[in-house]
């Protein structure tokens, strides 16, 4: 019976990516079986097109929803306003088509067990018939939902949305579970969530797409309500929400409320930097935990509200790898800039950073013969050039004419001066402001950086946990005050079970 039912469906699938389909979501095909048009990626679109997946006036139908869920016999978390328990979990159908999954033609999954990640991954109907643009089990790159605490849709911008859990290991199973932090009750028991999810390049470089292959990101919105919340539960600092940015090293990872990552859709509405075939993620490398996002809140935001102190700058004192002592960093309130004549050199020795005297600025492994592994490929006739950092958080090079041949993107005024521009052991530069939060990095040509990492790496050990729950009682370090807590949230996950 299921293979038959890939049969019916199987051409409309082909041209589909990836999307969460529920009876909560806004969907004009809602009535069709087997529809794909949420599942269709956003890319070099005006505002109205990629906003909303341009479903802003196809909201859920509760009268067809009510008639077929019944013939169905789903009942589970099957209303047109999905209910997101506050410290507990939630699922979440992911597929190209809505006929994969149990909001489709039988109410069933055209697996045996949609929970399980396919093994072996290649071939398997997840991954290829579904589009999950990852031809290894390593290429999974992570999935988030956002939340938006507005009853209006109508009312909701981009900013209005933080992301509040995440999946590493996501999109990899046709259902998926996210857990969830401890969130207050929305305004008139209605908010606005969506699904985001932003493949990584080299998931992309196959597709026959009218865009640039590796630029795919998605986005489902759908109406949902928090249930189960706590009455003084925390809220979300969205006054201090900012948009991620990657961090190499896990020591840098500023973590805190933050928005959706926007890529790729116009120059007027992205908030990520990262260049073509370089795409963000939500992942260790842009700082985001597996699961609940506990640091969300205003009793838990870690981004700190006064400068931090910078550390001293060690010089390599390496005489092969830096004969001429050469430092490391350029700041807007010290050394502001470098010429062709002279160099950066990580800590170690391990990388330089070059200006070339046709104003092309490289990154070289010192202990490799090889080529640069970055370059901002910026060389334009003139002289006198220069990389500087700016008062105001640009990092540029400049001929002698005071004209920008290149320029870090999203950076001017992003943080709070002082900034500063250091080049790092992990081959990258690096812009901080005066506060420590990590605002630009440089990329590896080869993509080893946006691409290598694992879905199932745990996160880095350096991180700091967040107890979104202790602050509750007014009492952080009275383990015992947590018990009534962990009851309910107990209680939460086995309704969902």
């Amino acid at each position: 019976m299921r293979a038959a039912l890939l049969v019916l469906f199987v051409v409309s699938v082909a041209v589909g990516h990836m999307a969460m389909w529920h009876p909560s979501a806004f969907d004009p095909e809602q009535q069709n079986n087997n529809a794909n048009g949420n599942a269709n990626p956003l890319a070099d679109m005006d505002y109205n097109t990629w906003w909303w997946h341009s479903n802003l006036n196809s909201p859920p139908n509760a009268t067809y929803w009510a008639a077929k869920n019944q013939r169905l016999g789903l009942t589970k978390n099957a209303g047109t306003v999905f209910e997101i328990p506050a410290n507990g979990v939630f699922d979440l159908d992911l597929a190209s088509n809505r006929a994969f999954t149990q909001w489709g033609w039988t109410g069933k999954y055209t697996v045996d067990d949609p929970r399980a990640a396919p093994n072996p991954w290649k071939d398997s109907e997840f991954a290829n018939v579904t589009n999950a643009h990852a031809s290894k089990r390593m290429d999974v790159a992570g999935c988030a939902v956002g939340i938006a605490y507005k009853s209006n849709r109508f009312d909701i911008k981009p900013e209005d949305f933080v992301i509040f859990t995440v999946e590493h290991d996501c999109p990899a199973r046709f259902l998926q579970n996210f857990s969830t932090p401890n969130l207050p009750a929305c305004p008139n028991n209605m908010c606005h969530c969506a699904w985001f999810w932003i493949h990584k390049s080299i998931g992309g470089t196959d597709q026959m797409l009218p865009i640039e292959p590796d630029i795919q990101q998605y986005m489902t919105p759908f109406q949902c309500n928090v249930v189960n919340s706590l009455a003084n539960a925390p809220q979300i600092d969205y006054a201090n929400a900012r948009a991620p940015r990657k961090c190499a090293n896990p020591s840098d990872c500023v973590q805190g409320p933050r928005h959706p990552m926007i890529w790729k859709v116009n120059d007027q509405d992205d908030n990520m930097p990262q260049p073509g075939h370089n795409a963000p993620t939500y992942s260790i490398l842009f700082g985001f935990k597996n699961g609940a996002q506990r640091d969300i809140f205003t009793t838990t935001n870690p981004v700190p509200k006064t400068n931090k102190p910078i550390s001293t700058e060690v010089i390599c004192s390496d005489a092969t790898l830096n004969p001429n002592k050469y430092g490391y960093r350029i700041s807007s309130n010290g050394k502001s800039s470098f010429t062709s004549s002279e160099q950066l050199v990580s800590p170690s020795g391990a990388f330089k950073a070059v200006l070339q005297g046709d104003g092309n600025l490289l990154i070289y492994n010192q202990s490799s013969s090889g080529g640069a592994i970055w370059g901002c490929s910026c060389n334009q006739a003139g002289s006198g050039f220069k990389a500087q950092i700016t008062n105001d958080g640009l990092f540029q090079v400049v001929n002698g004419s005071g004209y920008v041949t290149f320029q870090s993107k999203m950076t001017q005024n992003f943080g709070t001066a002082p900034y500063r521009v250091e080049l790092t052991d992990k081959g990258v530069l690096v812009m901080y402001d005066s506060k420590g939060l990590d605002l630009w990095e440089s990329w590896l040509w080869d993509g080893s950086d946006s691409n290598g990492f694992d879905p199932l790496t745990p996160d880095p050990a350096v991180w700091p946990t967040y107890n979104d729950l202790a602050v509750i009682n007014g009492n952080s370090g009275d383990v015992s005050s947590l018990l009534p807590l962990f009851l309910l949230s107990l209680g939460a996950v086995m309704a969902i079970l």
